[in-house]
């Protein structure tokens, strides 16, 4: 799933927020390891959805309020 199919499956479920886990630990393909969250960042810009996307750093926590 790539970071639009990503955003748009965010969509489909109708979550509140979207926290990407599964970037930048492992070398999974031919793309830069930061890649996948700038373009789910520009999905979001695109779809008016910035604030409820979260990238978070290796080892980072946040504190969501459902």
């Amino acid at each position: 799933m790539d970071p639009y199919d990503a955003m748009q499956a965010f969509y489909d479920l109708g979550a509140k927020h979207f926290i990407p886990i599964h970037w930048g630990n492992f070398r999974l393909s031919l793309e830069k390891p930061d890649e996948p969250p700038q373009l789910l960042e520009h999905a979001a810009r695109m779809s008016g959805a910035s604030k409820q996307i979260h990238i978070l750093k290796n080892g980072e926590n946040i504190l969501l309020t459902l």
